[in-house]
């Protein structure tokens, strides 16, 4: 490691943790904290930083990924004393469900901090999370989630879910919660971008059921 990375110069506050890092890893990595640093002249740059508006737990994952590449499992950053680490009873569909929010909060915080290659990874573990475990007990409550913590022009994590709902529409339209989510007022940006999908579901079905009447005549004609 190089020297100057031997002691951390820059101290992130956060509620009551106090995250203690290196400039040339964080700064290089976050728009956001380099606009910060960058903002004031190299001999009144800040050692310190306070972040609000922000859980710990968020801004620990954060800092894990920018040290290591991964926000999970457990972490040891050298010079940087924190760990991630979280043991809870979860059973399966806890867990599966808990990673999925984690992956949508991640995503969310990429984007926040300006860290492009976390949210990358953040939407390929939401897709792959979703697709391979489907089909999941609370798919209305994560969409939910996803449309109330991205703006509507940010595609990643809502075009994942209009491809699960192509491809399940019947099974996402039959769940009571999926109702009770489209009765909600700040529903509407879902209705609209649902309406297509549903629409093209139903003529699909029509038209099959066309074909199959066609061919049960044509059957009688034949006998």
């Amino acid at each position: 490691m190089s020297e100057s990375l031997d002691r951390p110069d820059l101290a992130l506050h956060c509620g009551n943790e106090v995250f203690e890092v290196h400039r040339a890893i964080v700064c290089h990595q976050s728009k956001l904290f380099s606009a910060v640093i960058q903002s004031d002249p190299p001999q009144a740059r800040p050692d310190a930083i306070t972040i609000e508006d922000e859980s710990s737990a968020t801004v620990e994952r954060l800092m894990s990924f920018l040290y290591t590449g991964s926000y999970g499992h457990v972490t040891v950053i050298h010079g940087s004393p924190f760990y991630i680490h979280r043991t809870e009873t979860l059973d399966n569909d806890q867990q599966h469900h808990q990673n999925i929010l984690l992956h949508i909060s991640m995503y969310v915080c990429g984007e926040r901090y300006g860290v492009g290659p976390l949210k990358e990874l953040a939407q390929a573990e939401f897709k792959n999370s979703i697709t391979q475990q489907w089909p999941l007990k609370d798919f209305p409550g994560l969409v939910a989630e996803v449309y109330s913590s991205t703006p509507r022009k940010d595609r990643g994590l809502r075009d994942i879910i209009l491809e699960i709902c192509r491809a399940h529409i019947n099974k996402v339209l039959a769940d009571p919660l999926w109702t009770q989510l489209m009765a909600m007022e700040d529903a509407w940006e879902l209705s609209r971008e649902l309406l297509p999908i549903v629409v093209k579901s139903k003529d699909e079905t029509i038209e099959r059921l066309r074909k199959l009447r066609k061919v049960g005549y044509q059957d009688e004609v034949d006998d």
